[in-house]
C-alpha cells in the first residue's frame, strides 16, 4: 500500500531495521558528526545497506540508474541513511534525561536474531558482531524513548472519519481492481501505431488482435502487476479510457479500461486507520525530537561521504 502520509515514516522505518555502533574510529573512517559524536563508516553502511534493499524492492538492481525529482538514488538512500542516524543519535541523548533503559529481558528480547541477522550482512560492511550487537540495543531503546513521547496519543474517530472519506475519494481507485484489454508489443514502432489506428476508429478489440503478442482477453489488473510506470498511467483512468503508449521494462503497452471494481471501502478503512496513527504519532514525536535536536550540528566528513557506493552482496558474515 503506497500512502503519502507514510511514506516518511522514520519509527516504522526504524522498528524493521538493526543498525548503530559505539566503536571508535579513525579520522578518515567517519562519514559524519552529529553533535560530538563520529558516525563511523561501518555503523552507516548497515543503514545505508537496509536502504539499499529497500530501493532494489522497488525496483531492482537497475534502480541506482534512476533519478528522483532530479536526485540520484544513491544519493536519496545515503540523505536517508543519515537522517535515520540522526534520529537515533538524538534520542538516545534523551533516553538518559527521561530515565529509560532497557530491562535484561529487552535487551535478550534485541540480541535473539542477532547471529542470523549478523551473518545476512555483506562481509564489505565491515562491522563487528558485537558492534552489531550494540546497534540491536540502542534499536531498542529508541523505540522505548519512541512509545514513551507517543503513548498519550488518543485516535479522534471523527477526525479519521473525515480524512478518510476524503483520502478514499481521491485514491479508491488504486486500491480497486481494473478490468482491462491491453495491447502488449515489444515493437515500440507497432505500439505506437496500433494507437493511431484506435483513434482513428478502429476497434479496440480488433487492435489487440492485430497488435498484441499476448491473449485477447479482459484482465484484471490490481496496483503493482505492472509496475510503476504502468501504474500511474492506469490508475489515473477511467472506464472507457484509452491510454497512450506505456513503456516499461517489458515492452510497450496499450490499455483500454473495460470496468473499475472499487475495494471493500470498510476493510481498506481499517487498513488505513493503522497507517493514520503510525502518521499521528509520528508527528508528535517529530515535535518533541525537533526541540531536542535544534541545537545539535550535523556535519559531513566530505571526503568518505563522496566515495561512498553501493555495497557490494557477493560476501556474507
Amino acid at each position: 500500500m503506497k500512502l503519502g502520509f507514510c511514506v516518511k515514516n522514520i519509527f516504522l522505518f526504524l522498528t524493521c531495521v538493526c543498525f548503530f555502533s559505539g566503536c571508535k574510529t579513525n579520522q578518515e573512517s567517519y562519514v559524519a558528526t552529529i553533535g560530538d559524536e563520529k558516525i563511523p563508516l561501518s555503523e552507516f553502511n548497515v543503514y545505508l545497506y537496509d536502504q539499499q534493499k529497500r530501493f532494489e524492492d522497488l525496483g531492482e538492481s537497475d534502480i541506482w540508474e534512476t533519478e528522483f525529482d532530479g536526485k540520484k538514488a544513491l544519493d536519496i538512500a545515503k540523505e536517508n541513511s543519515l537522517t535515520f542516524i540522526q534520529y537515533v543519535k538524538v534520542s538516545l541523548k534523551q533516553a538518559k534525561q527521561m530515565d529509560l533503559s532497557l530491562t535484561e529481558e529487552e535487551q535478550n528480547e534485541s540480541l535473539k536474531n542477532v547471529d542470523t541477522l549478523y551473518k545476512e550482512l555483506p562481509t564489505s560492511i565491515g562491522i563487528s558482531e558485537k558492534d552489531y550487537e550494540k546497534i540491536l540495543l540502542d534499536r531498542a531503546l529508541f523505540g522505548k524513548v519512541y512509545n514513551e513521547v507517543t503513548k498519550a496519543y488518543q485516535l479522534s474517530e471523527t477526525e479519521f472519519n473525515t480524512f478518510f472519506d476524503s483520502y478514499f475519494e481521491k485514491n479508491k481507485n488504486q486500491y480497486g481492481e481494473y478490468e482491462v484489454r491491453l495491447v502488449h508489443t515489444t515493437d515500440k514502432a507497432k505500439a505506437e501505431q496500433c494507437l493511431k489506428e484506435v483513434r482513428d476508429s478502429l476497434r479496440f478489440e480488433d487492435a489487440v488482435s492485430k497488435y498484441s503478442q499476448d491473449e485477447n482477453k479482459i484482465l484484471k489488473i490490481k496496483q503493482g502487476t505492472y509496475g510503476t510506470d504502468f501504474d500511474n498511467v492506469l490508475f489515473s483512468l477511467s472506464v472507457g479510457d484509452i491510454s497512450d503508449v506505456i513503456t516499461t521494462q517489458n515492452g510497450f503497452y496499450v490499455v483500454k479500461v473495460e470496468n473499475i471494481i472499487e475495494p471493500d471501502k470498510e476493510k481498506l478503512k481499517e487498513s488505513i486507520k493503522e497507517y493514520y496513527i503510525i502518521d499521528k504519532k509520528q508527528a508528535a514525536f517529530d515535535e518533541k525530537y525537533n526541540e531536542w535536536q535544534k541545537n545539535i550540528e550535523v556535519t559531513k566528513n566530505t571526503k568518505v561521504w563522496d566515495s561512498i557506493q553501493i555495497i557490494k552482496n557477493n560476501e556474507v558474515n
